[in-house]
C-alpha cells in the first residue's frame, strides 16, 4: 500500500510533495497533508509555526520553509512597500527620486555641483559598489547576530585607493 501511495504521488507529480522534496522536507509531506490538512502551497499562507511544532517539525527546518516560500512567491510589488533605510543609503538615485518627487525649485543646483558625490567620479563609485572584495581587503571585526545561512559580523574594508568602508558580512557555516 504505501508503494501504491508513493507511486501515485510521483506519477501525479503533486505539487505540495515536489516543493517538500526541493527544500529537503518530504518526510514532514503525510503529515501536513493529513493533520494540517495542507494539499497545496498556497494553504501555508495560513499555517502558523505552533502547527508545524504539533507536525514535529524544527525551528532550522521551520525557517528553511518559510524562506522558500518567500522565494517561490517572489519580492512583495506595489505602491505600498516602503523603500527601506539601507536602500536610499545605498542606492545611486537621489532621495527626491526615491521618494518619487520632482527636484524642488527653490534650490537649484549650482554649476559647481555634480549630480554624484564629490568624493568620487561616477565611474569610481561603480567600482566600489559592482565588484567582489578580495579576502585581503578585509578585516572581520565582532559578531552582530545569526542570519539563515550563517553567521553575519561587522568589517571594515580597505579600498583599493586605501579608503577604510565599515561594512558587514556574511560568513557562510
Amino acid at each position: 500500500r504505501c508503494a501504491a501511495v508513493a507511486m501515485h504521488r510521483e506519477e501525479d507529480g503533486e505539487p505540495l510533495h515536489r516543493f517538500l522534496r526541493e527544500i529537503q522536507l518530504q518526510q514532514f509531506y503525510l503529515k501536513i497533508r493529513n493533520e494540517l490538512h495542507v494539499t497545496e502551497i498556497r494553504h501555508f499562507d495560513f499555517v502558523k509555526n505552533t502547527d508545524l511544532d504539533s507536525v514535529g517539525m524544527g525551528r532550522p527546518a521551520q525557517r528553511r520553509l518559510w524562506d522558500a516560500l518567500k522565494r517561490r512567491r517572489g519580492p512583495v510589488k506595489g505602491p505600498a512597500m516602503p523603500i527601506s533605510w539601507m536602500y536610499k543609503v545605498f542606492s545611486s538615485r537621489s532621495e527626491d527620486q526615491l521618494d518619487h518627487k520632482p527636484p524642488r525649485a527653490s534650490q537649484p543646483p549650482r554649476p559647481s555641483q555634480s549630480p554624484q558625490p564629490a568624493c568620487s567620479p561616477p565611474m569610481e563609485q561603480e567600482y566600489f559598489f559592482n565588484r567582489l572584495i578580495n579576502e585581503h581587503e578585509l578585516e572581520i571585526l565582532d559578531r552582530l547576530g545569526d542570519g539563515s545561512f550563517g553567521v553575519v559580523k561587522r568589517g571594515k574594508w580597505t579600498s583599493p585607493t586605501g579608503e577604510a568602508v565599515g561594512t558587514s558580512m556574511r560568513v557562510a557555516q
